[in-house]
Order: C-alpha cells, then sequence, then structure tokens
C-alpha cells in the first residue's frame, strides 16, 4: 500500500513538472512576440492542461468573445509562428503549438538554474544516448 502511494505520487509530480517545464519552454521561445493580453490568457489556460481541443470555438467560449474574434487571434498567433494548425481539418480545424528542438531543453534547464552536468557533446549526460522523440515525449508531454 505505501509504495503504490508513493509511486502514484512521483507519476503526478512528473505530470506535475513536465505541464510547468513545457509552459516555461513555450514562453521561453515566445518571448520576443508580441500578443495581446487575451492571447496570452488563453494560452496559458490551454498551457495548464486544459482537457478540450484548442479551437476556434473552444477558445470563443474561453475567452467570451465572438468566433470572429477568436478566428482573428489564433489566425494572428499562426501567423507569427505561436500555432499551427493539425493536419486533416478543414472545419473545426485544432490547433497546437508550435515545437522547439528538443536538445534545446538542456539550454531551458540551465537558464531556470536546474542543475545538469554536460558531456563532451554538450548533451544532457542522462538523456545522451536516446532518440530526439524520446526525449520530446520524456520532456514535452
Amino acid at each position: 500500500w505505501y509504495l503504490s502511494c508513493m509511486e502514484r505520487a512521483i507519476d503526478k509530480s512528473n505530470d506535475t513538472l513536465s505541464l510547468v517545464l513545457k509552459k516555461s519552454i513555450f514562453w521561453q521561445q515566445h518571448s520576443q512576440v508580441v500578443m495581446s493580453e487575451r492571447q496570452k490568457d488563453m494560452l496559458n489556460i490551454w498551457l495548464d492542461g486544459y482537457d478540450g481541443k484548442l479551437t476556434a470555438k473552444n477558445w470563443a467560449k474561453l475567452s467570451k468573445k465572438s468566433l470572429d474574434t477568436a478566428l482573428r487571434d489564433i489566425a494572428d498567433l499562426v501567423e507569427r509562428g505561436v500555432l499551427k494548425a493539425k493536419e486533416g481539418g478543414v472545419r473545426n480545424v485544432e490547433y497546437d503549438g508550435v515545437e522547439q528542438d528538443v536538445l534545446d531543453v538542456c539550454q531551458v534547464m540551465n537558464d531556470n538554474r536546474i542543475q545538469y552536468e554536460r558531456d563532451k557533446d554538450g548533451l544532457c549526460p542522462y538523456k545522451a544516448n536516446l532518440p530526439k522523440e524520446t526525449l520530446r515525449e520524456e520532456f514535452l508531454l
């Protein structure tokens, strides 16, 4: 029982840390992009683990603005390279954040004063032998 509780606590803290890292990486990557307060608020809701899909209809509902305003907000973020449309949608298009190169996570961790050691190639030593997809899954989920 005790080990089971501890395992659940570790899993939950891992999920929380993943969300925090993802949000930190996202905002650091887009720190130079000019956005309205409404766009920032909506992106924060999404980055905090919003369960629904990021669509214009949901954006309008959450921001309590018209669908046209939501579409303009999203189109502006797509144009600035913050969001991208997911493949396959024509109606009710779903959007996602533009991904950063996973190996930059080490730099973000360093910038946020998280201590780690670098190996001779400049990669995080405990991740150096893993392929990019594994790194992406581990750090950005």
